[in-house]
């Protein structure tokens, strides 16, 4: 196969958020070109720039005589979308605003979707995780008590770090576990 006839295949990409010291920005990755991938701050951006380096490592690989991948069988990343006519109007008009094709602000949408979900199932699980723990044991009143929140705009968020139990004149300054009334009455914002 010549140059051309690898750059013509459909190698699927991956688009993830990636949230770390950094911020908040995105990840496209092709997972059938070993370190061929590119970062936006939008999704958009990803993708914009994933085309140019898949460019670049399949005319690299090529003129280094590397052996060349296929794209990977398992899902060809295409799928046939029946949708109403207002529908449709409605998703090529976001994706006319957003200055992206319709195939790519669908799977913009279908990403984003599919992170917040996982988000939301994650978050769920620790509540349950930290409701379990305290209605089956006593904690200390020096224990920092805070209240954590998501939001897919702005990422966690903590506040009451550390921030004092009340006591009563009962308790002293060193760790004494409370009961569990005690601690249900601390008031959080």
């Amino acid at each position: 196969m010549k140059i051309a006839d690898f750059l013509k295949l459909d190698y699927p990409i991956h688009l993830s958020p990636i949230t770390d010291e950094a911020g908040m920005y995105w990840r496209a990755m092709f997972p059938d070109l070993p370190g061929c991938e590119a970062f936006g701050d939008t999704p958009e951006e990803a993708l914009s720039k994933a085309t140019g380096s898949k460019i670049a490592w399949i005319e690299s690989a090529y003129e280094d005589g590397d052996q060349m991948p296929f794209p990977s069988s398992a899902r060809s990343g295409k799928f046939l979308l029946r949708l109403s006519p207002d529908l449709h109007e409605t998703l090529a008009g976001q994706a006319t605003e957003r200055g992206m094709s319709l195939n790519a602000h669908v799977a913009y949408l279908l990403a984003k979707r599919t992170t917040e979900e996982d988000t939301l199932n994650i978050m769920s699980q620790i509540k349950e995780s930290i409701q379990a723990i305290k209605a089956n044991v006593d904690l200390p009143h020096r224990i920092p008590h805070f209240h954590c929140e998501y939001s897919f705009s702005k990422g966690f968020g903590y506040s009451d770090l550390f921030q004092p139990i009340p006591r009563s004149g009962a308790y002293s300054s060193h760790s004494t576990p409370r009961k569990k009334e005690e601690l249900s009455t601390r008031a959080h914002k």
